[in-house]
């Protein structure tokens, strides 16, 4: 928090800002004038005055901080520190624009992905304010709008600003308690009815929709698959139950890798678009979401081809050969996946309609979606999933019927347990452990600390979706982090002493500070930072712009095979574990049948 977070210093800065604005209007408006420059000049200095560390003065790993910088146009994200559970996001739009409606949709959207129940849109020139609820619509712009003020409002209203954003209101649960005070239903009557601000409800939340969504498509694969295949052959034990799940498995698990910046070769929405312009079958209201991603070698032409009964012309079958290309590409062509998601499967010789296909994808993939894999936590889709895969598909009359697996069924359900708790429970067993290595070694190399971290296991024998393991392994990363920053910052000192100052709290700053700007390092300690980059290589990589340290895909495969281990009865539960590791690992490469 910094230290001049007093209202008195906030309503001093937030002067100087709208003054600073508005002098400067006219230049602000122009087209070069972008969201950067923006955030650099007024929302930085805005939301620091409100108390937010906008700077990481701590030097903190990326989990810890209290503001997330994510990209160019979502500039920030307050987060009380007592449970790190996210308040508010904020995304920046350049003066030049007007906050229109697809703006208002982005918000809102980014929001509720990330289950936090504000958005802050500005330009700086207008603020608002939205309550995110449920879920978004880009025709419905003024739905949740709780707050707009112009800029030459701000002094007035600096108060009510300072109450609902500064880090001290937002930690004692300022936003909370005034969500709380909404009212739970709806007031007034015709236009004056202000249905979008109520106390939101935790059936209009992402999970709820999102399995809800995943429940429809399922039960329409059901009925397309029963259409065109045998169904004596789907009929046999539960293939039409892991039949949809196999193929809805596939192609989540590559949008979720494309949102994600994990290389598959081509998007699913680029091969949509292929088999449209191919087959004349045009949509030009689907855009692609990602444009292509460069193949460094494509497969032969015909690689993937054998044994597929889907005709040559339709999307099942290009959408096939892309799942074998991914299993087993030859040597020379990457990347390509060695898990078991993609291992040969009986649904690659179904049928599968396009209409189905096109839209599914298309739902996922376009620009309007309202979801954002790379957003979306991984714990949430683990929760969606395991409830997903409790339930089974099966023919009932002319149709198809989803309905719960008898022992869910008897067990009433299927309980996901909440994050706070798993975040408690690895603490104080996994966490513990961790933290005494860390105080073990902190005066030793970086060689003594891997060796005593790689003799940690830790197991759940009864992982179901893998809720505690994937906490585990961000436990374990973390670790990494903070003796990685630890050791570079002691690097750095050791080649040019700091002259520090002050508090130890202040030195703290100073030394993180040092890390953190590439052009405040003295040439000895450029020449040192280097040296320990290629020292640690295997184990991470720095971000110059920034000073983060990221583990690397090999120190990642480490800590999957050498620390993390789990046990489950039923295996579709074993399948939600192995994706949603598979998806905090990040790079395609590192996947393998462990």
């Amino acid at each position: 928090m910094s230290a001049n977070a007093s209202f008195d210093h906030f309503e001093k800065e937030l002067n100087r800002l709208v003054e600073s604005f508005g002098k400067r209007l006219a230049d602000l408006k122009s087209s070069d004038y972008n969201e950067a420059k923006l955030r650099d000049d007024f929302l930085n200095p805005f939301f620091a005055a409100l108390g937010w560390d906008m700077t990481n003065s701590q030097g903190l790993i990326q989990r810890e901080r209290e503001v997330e910088i994510e990209s160019a146009t979502q500039i920030g994200g307050g987060r009380k520190r007592a449970d790190k559970r996210d308040r508010f996001v904020c995304e920046a739009k350049k003066p030049a624009e007007e906050l229109n409606a697809r703006y208002a949709f982005q918000a809102k959207r980014y929001a509720w992905n990330k289950g936090v129940p504000v958005a802050v849109l500005t330009d700086f020139e207008e603020l608002k304010v939205y309550l995110v609820g449920g879920k978004p619509h880009l025709d419905e712009p003024q739905v949740g709008e709780w707050k707009s003020w112009h800029f030459r409002q701000y002094p007035l209203i600096a108060r009510e600003i300072w109450n609902l954003l500064s880090r001290d209101q937002v930690a004692a649960g300022g936003i909370d308690k005034q969500i709380d005070a909404l009212p739970k239903k709806a007031t007034g009557t015709g236009k004056a009815r202000q249905q979008w601000l109520i106390k939101p409800a935790r059936t209009r939340s992402l999970d709820t929709d999102f399995l809800e969504f995943l429940d429809e498509n399922r039960r329409e694969l059901a009925s397309d698959l029963y259409k065109n295949n045998d169904h004596d052959e789907l009929l046999d034990g539960n293939k039409l139950t892991e039949a949809c799940q196999r193929i809805i498995d596939r192609i989540l698990f590559l949008r979720i890798c494309e949102d994600r910046d994990i290389d598959t070769g081509t998007t699913l929405q680029s091969i949509v678009e292929t088999w449209r312009k191919n087959t004349g079958d045009d949509d030009s209201g689907r855009r692609a979401y990602q444009q292509p991603m460069e193949m460094r070698d494509a497969p032969p032409t015909d690689y993937g081809a054998s044994g597929i009964r889907a005709p040559k012309d339709s999307l099942w079958r290009a959408i096939v050969r892309h799942f074998r290309a991914l299993d087993r590409r030859p040597p020379t062509h990457v990347p390509f996946f060695n898990g078991n998601l993609f291992k040969p499967h009986f649904t690659e010789t179904l049928i599968v309609g396009d209409e189905w296909l096109a839209g599914f994808i298309g739902e996922l993939s376009d620009d309007e979606s309202v979801y954002l894999f790379e957003v979306i936590p991984v714990e949430i889709l683990g929760s969606v999933y395991e409830r997903f895969l409790g339930k089974v598909v099966r023919p009932q009359g002319k149709g198809i019927t989803v309905e719960e697996k008898p022992e869910v069924r008897k067990a009433g359900g299927v309980y996901y347990t909440p994050r706070y708790i798993v975040d408690y429970i690895v603490e104080q067993t996994a966490g513990k452990l961790l933290n005494e290595i860390a105080a073990e070694k902190e005066t030793e190399g970086v060689k003594a600390f891997a060796t005593k971290t790689e003799q940690l296991r830790l197991l759940d024998p009864a992982c179901g979706s893998g809720s505690f393991l994937i906490r585990a392994f961000e436990r374990v990363c973390e670790h990494w982090q903070k003796r990685l920053t630890h050791d570079l910052r002691e690097v750095l000192d050791c080649a040019s002493p700091l002259a520090l100052s002050g508090t130890p709290d202040d030195a703290k700053r100073q030394r993180a500070a040092a890390v953190q700007d590439a052009s405040a390092l003295s040439t000895e300690q450029k020449s040192a930072r280097a040296a320990w980059q290629k020292k640690h290589r295997a184990l991470c990589w720095l971000d110059e712009s920034t000073g983060d340290i990221h583990l690397t895909v090999e120190l990642k495969r480490k800590i999957l095979t050498q620390n993390i281990y789990g046990v489950d009865l039923d295996a579709a539960a074993v399948e939600v574990t192995r994706l949603s590791l598979y998806i905090l690992a990040k790079p395609a490469a590192i996947l393998s049948n462990n």
